[in-house]
């Protein structure tokens, strides 16, 4: 049991440790990242309760927003559930992901442009499956496109740095995230 004179130490302790302790702000970049997203989730909350009575859930063309990913990539979330992620992915003219591979199946439907999955070319309209376990290589497109894509969320540890002339092309901020894992 702790006595009075015990209580009172580790308050002055506490104090004195609350005291030298300088505050850190983030800088302005990251604040505005912070109230973004904030911003998002209230607004998909919003939306949630707003439809989730009916039990739909609907996001408009002009809603959301899109987040660089990769250089020449971007990703619009659109639905998030526990491990599986639903989205959209620009890919501008020149894009490429590294070679990846799935804990779940991701399903993919082209909206609009083509791309290349290894040596697949899937064009607007098109429909595929990444099965789970099962790698597939570099995804690219010369012309741009919009991919619908449904799956597990994107963790840094499904990539494949086998391929080091990939892996040297990777930008360095995501070569040491990946590394990282």
């Amino acid at each position: 049991m702790s006595n009075d004179k015990e209580d009172t130490l580790q308050d002055v302790v506490r104090d004195a440790l609350l005291d030298a302790v300088k505050p850190q702000f983030p800088d302005s970049n990251r604040v505005q990242a912070i109230k973004q997203r904030l911003i998002q989730r209230v607004q998909a909350e919003r939306l949630v309760s707003e439809s989730g009575a009916r039990g739909l859930l609907t996001v408009r063309a002009n809603e959301g927003d899109w987040k660089t990913f990769l250089p020449k990539v971007s990703i619009k979330v659109l639905r998030r559930e526990q491990d599986t992620l639903t989205y959209l992915l620009k890919l501008e003219p020149g894009a490429a992901l590294l070679p990846h591979e799935h804990p779940q199946d991701e399903e993919c439907i082209v909206l609009s442009g083509e791309a290349r999955i290894d040596d697949l070319v899937v064009h607007a309209g098109d429909y595929h499956c990444a099965y789970a376990g099962k790698p597939h290589g570099v995804i690219s497109s010369e012309q741009g496109a919009v991919l619908f894509l449904r799956g597990a969320v994107p963790a840094a540890n499904q990539v494949r740095w086998s391929v080091s002339a990939l892996a040297a092309l990777a930008p360095a901020s995501v070569r040491k995230f990946v590394d990282r894992w």
